[in-house]
């Protein structure tokens, strides 16, 4: 008892003692506070946040003026969003050499309007489960930003947004909430708004792609709603093959938030830029995770895998006009190959983390190519060879096989221009799901390492299929195999000259009667012959004569080792071991040349492609186009003459079909003009009007005949000059 009043003194010298250091600090801090602060506008109220705040406010030193601008009057973009809120959180706390006098929170930023005066607003936050007062303030007809501070320190906060409306709506255009070490929280779109209110129910709070409104109320009414934030080292749970048990492990890439870069586009010179020359890509990326020496995805060429994963923003335009603009993550595409010599490929990944969880393919490619998961941002891979695999997968669609999509653009990395590139499905797994989405699929990927799964799935529905039967026919592989699927995808690694084809996904349907079919990726080794032009190999050969050929995929001479492709070795079986099949495939392959494979569609092709490249000033463009020109009027010719001299030695025959008028059916294509065409014998040529249409009678080699239809056998001894008349 006699202890205490030295005690108390103790205490009360002690707070002395403080408040003398507390002034001196102001004092002699106070000639660069004032310096520092005298001249600062601050476009907005300056609430209360912590000490700083305090010290501010007390000193006097800060003059706020109000931004007068409607919500009309920003940017809808999202990245744009982050960086007005990040410019409003600068200029709330510029006191980062003071940071002693700063509290720890949560900088807090809302676009919103009414035309309703002074709006009582006000946050909540909930401590030790009572709800606080966080921040307040009126909201006005022309006012539109509104910045504040919550002082709480939480990653988990649960909020509650107070509005006293009773005669007009408040329109919320988007809110962001920065916190020191964590991603930033950014509401701007439907799906993210959502978010924030998912578990609380309210008749009017209103969302729409505009944003969120507040209707008005005779009382007060509220919303809540929860923070959540992560750190900036988090970058999620990844789950591996699901052949591998489901396996989730924690991951350390390390994001940058907001991004910062040293330059960007605006919209609006993107959107000039898709009208001028052609569609635009640009992307967003901090340039530490883009050149830092710890984890930066540039400096560090070799890193695989989803730890080497990055966030990015992405925005497209063609003809003027937005695709789409998201967040994504980003990570460098292809193999390490590549990556040493400099070819820096990107691959995106639109996941619900970072605001949508794919894009809808008809906004990419027009088509039905399901929605785009993950989107590969490709450059060729051969100097002066810039379209290959574009040209490539358009000849293997027409032809009938499966190859994805593409579209050329010009890429743009933090504002600077990188070239040429095109987009392409990136075919894994989940993506190959949506674009094939009536069924489930085993899938198989035909290059690199491969999951033990995977590979006994494989050899069960390949190679046992065929491997250890003595004669094989199309009977028993069609219940097996996609023999169609299989042909053309053959056929079209023919036409484009594609060495390296062996490659790819394999996939079957789970259901019992289903059969193993393929569908093409990689096919920058068409048109180049790689072995001479880039290994600079000796070789006598001319370009349009480059493997493959009918050689390397019909015949297996006996007593060499079997071809290293499984389905090239299931083809020269069926070719060599089923007189039928190999009947098919030859009449396959004349229809494909003569209906799909036209000298119409490879101009018009080719036509398209140099002009884009004209529109961008592609460097000897027009050299590149005119030698894939030359590669096409040669390589038809080669293959069909090396089919006609080796399978089966039969000579061609040439038909002619002319019409007094247009269209007709020839071979069930649609002809609008005179038709020549390539038959074996044994092959049929068939003619068919349009709908709607009689054929009153045909001459055929001359002679009359009154049908209106003609379906007629080929044979090496008959000439096939076909006339009709309607």
């Amino acid at each position: 008892m006699e202890m205490k009043p030295k005690k108390d003194a103790f205490i009360i010298f002690l707070s002395g003692l403080s408040l003398c250091f507390l002034l001196a600090v102001i004092s002699f801090f106070y000639p660069e506070i004032k310096s520092e602060f005298q001249q600062k506008k601050i476009p907005s109220p300056l609430l209360s946040y912590g000490e700083t705040g305090k010290i501010l406010k007390k000193l006097d030193y800060i003059q706020p003026i109000e931004n007068k601008k409607s919500i009309d009057d920003f940017s809808p973009n999202t990245l744009e969003f982050i960086q007005r809120a990040t410019r409003e959180q600068q200029k709330w706390l510029p006191l980062e050499r003071y940071k002693q006098y700063r509290n720890n929170g949560v900088f807090g930023y809302i676009e919103m309007r009414s035309d309703e005066q002074n709006i009582a607003f006000a946050i909540l936050g909930k401590k030790n489960d009572t709800w606080v007062k966080l921040a307040g303030f009126k909201i006005t007809p022309d006012h539109t930003v509104y910045p504040f501070f919550l002082d709480i320190e939480e990653r988990e906060i649960d909020i509650q947004f107070i509005f006293d409306n009773q005669k007009q709506p408040v329109k919320i255009s988007g809110m962001a909430f920065l916190q020191h070490g964590s991603h930033p929280l950014v509401y701007t779109d439907p799906i993210s708004f959502k978010g924030l209110v998912k578990n609380h129910k309210n008749s009017h709070v209103k969302i729409s792609s505009s944003g969120m409104q507040v209707a008005q109320a005779d009382s007060s009414q509220f919303f809540r709603g929860r923070l959540s934030f992560t750190p900036k080292w988090m970058v999620g749970i990844s789950k591996f093959h699901k052949k591998q048990g489901n396996t989730q492990i924690e991951l350390i890439a390390k994001h940058h938030h907001p991004i910062r870069m040293q330059s960007s586009l605006a919209n609006e010179e993107l959107s000039a830029i898709s009208v001028e020359k052609i569609p635009v890509i640009a992307i967003d990326v901090d340039e530490k995770d883009l050149y830092s020496d710890e984890y930066g995805i540039l400096k560090n060429y070799a890193g695989h895998g989803r730890r080497w994963e990055r966030l990015s923003y992405v925005r497209m335009y063609r003809n003027g006009k937005s695709v789409f603009s998201n967040f994504s993550g980003i990570r460098l595409q292809g193999g390490d190959p590549g990556r040493e010599k400099g070819l820096i490929n990107f691959r995106l990944f639109f996941r619900e983390d970072y605001g949508k969880s794919s894009i809808e393919a008809e906004k990419l490619f027009g088509g039905n190519a399901g929605n785009i998961k993950r989107l590969a941002i490709k450059q060729s891979e051969w100097p002066k060879w810039p379209l290959n695999t574009p040209i490539a997968y358009d000849i293997s669609r027409q032809i009938g096989a499966l190859a994805p999509p593409t579209e050329l653009v010009l890429l743009y990395l933090n504002g600077k221009e990188l070239g040429l590139y095109y987009i392409v499905p990136h075919l894994g797994e989940k993506q190959i799901q949506s674009m094939l989405p009536e069924d489930a699929y085993q899938y198989f990927r035909i290059r690199g390492k491969q999951h033990t799964a995977d590979k006994h799935f494989f050899n069960a529905s390949l190679w046992k299929k065929f491997m250890g039967i003595d004669t094989i026919n199309e009977t028993y592989a069609e219940q097996h195999f996609d023999l169609e699927n299989l042909s053309r995808q053959l056929f079209s690694f023919l036409a484009n000259g594609t060495g390296d084809f062996c490659q790819g996904v394999a996939l079957k349907a789970e259901s019992a009667k289903s059969t193993l079919f393929w569908y093409s990726w990689d096919m920058d080794h068409s048109y180049i012959d790689v072995a001479k032009e880039v290994l600079k190999n000796k070789t006598n050969r001319e370009r349009w004569q480059q493997s493959p050929s009918i050689e390397d995929f019909f015949f297996n001479n006996k007593g060499q080792e079997p071809h290293y492709c499984g389905r090239i070795q299931l083809f020269q079986r069926l070719v060599n071991e089923d007189p039928q099949f190999r009947q098919k495939v030859k009449h396959l392959f004349t229809s494909i040349m003569n209906h799909q494979l036209t000298d119409d569609f490879i101009s018009e092709l080719l036509d398209t492609y140099q002009s884009k490249l004209r529109a961008i000033s592609y460097p000897d463009g027009d050299e590149y186009m005119a030698i894939v020109r030359d590669f096409f009027d040669k390589r038809v010719m080669f293959l069909l003459r090396q089919m006609e001299n080796d399978f089966p030695r039969q000579t061609i025959k040439t038909c002619e079909v002319t019409s007094d008028r247009y269209p007709i059916k020839v071979d069930g294509f649609i002809k609008r003009g005179p038709f020549q065409g390539l038959y074996f014998p044994g092959s049929t040529l068939k003619i068919e009007p349009e709908d709607g249409f009689d054929i009153k009678y045909l001459l055929l080699n001359g002679k009359k005949i009154a049908a209106n239809s003609l379906s007629m056998g080929i044979d090496s001894n008959t000439n096939c000059k076909v006339q009709v008349f309607h």
